[in-house]
């Protein structure tokens, strides 16, 4: 019985059986292991294409978020040189507080017994001229150019309960012709219902 169980020993832990049952079992560690090596490859390999796809969706979306930022940041400098420029032409000396005044008064016709008015009738008078010339010469000094009419400003009265004729006008006429009243650029704006830049620019335009 001894002897058996001895031989029975022997026979298995022999050691060349010992040797290659524990080489079996390390290929198999080894073959477990790069099979889990290579599928954390191909994961890893899967979230960086995914990392890059997002970073290049941020960098696309940085440089639309810039280009808008230029955008605006050239939209505001306008509007600041606008408002400045309008502001230093109010500070200006001489500036009329109200153009339409002066406008009236450069255009006012002249009267009997002003020197200008005087020269003229003298010159008209003057032998070798016709009554009808005389008459032709001064409808002709009455009536404004057509350049004149142009460059007139849009006089619009003051706003009464009921008066519709301000609404037959274009918002560019408002704008301008409130502005020849000298009234103030928020009141333009109040008054004509657009934005305060936008009348900042009707009237820088057309200066």
């Amino acid at each position: 019985m001894y002897l058996a169980l001895r031989h029975q020993i022997t026979r298995n832990y022999n050691s060349e059986n010992f040797i290659d049952r524990l080489q079996k079992e390390v290929n198999g560690v080894i073959t477990d292991l790069n099979q889990t090596t290579e599928m954390n490859v191909q994961i890893i390999s899967h979230e960086s294409e995914k990392l890059k796809k997002l970073e290049k969706k941020v960098e696309e979306r940085i440089a639309e978020m810039q280009q808008i930022y230029t955008l605006l940041d050239s939209r505001d400098s306008r509007y600041q040189e606008i408002l400045d420029n309008a502001r230093r032409i109010q500070k200006t000396p001489g500036h009329p507080a109200d153009p339409s005044k002066a406008y009236r008064k450069a255009s006012a016709p002249r009267q009997h017994g002003d020197p200008g008015a005087t020269s003229i009738q003298s010159r008209l008078t003057s032998p070798g001229i016709h009554e009808t010339d005389i008459h032709e010469t001064q409808v002709n000094m009455t009536e404004p150019s057509p350049e004149t009419q142009a460059d007139a400003p849009v006089q619009i009265p003051e706003h009464t309960e009921g008066d519709s004729d301000n609404d037959n006008l274009t918002p560019r006429e408002k704008v301008m012709g409130y502005y020849h009243q000298g009234r103030e650029l928020d009141d333009i704006a109040a008054r004509t219902g657009l934005p305060l830049g936008e009348v900042e620019l009707i009237i820088e335009l057309h200066k």
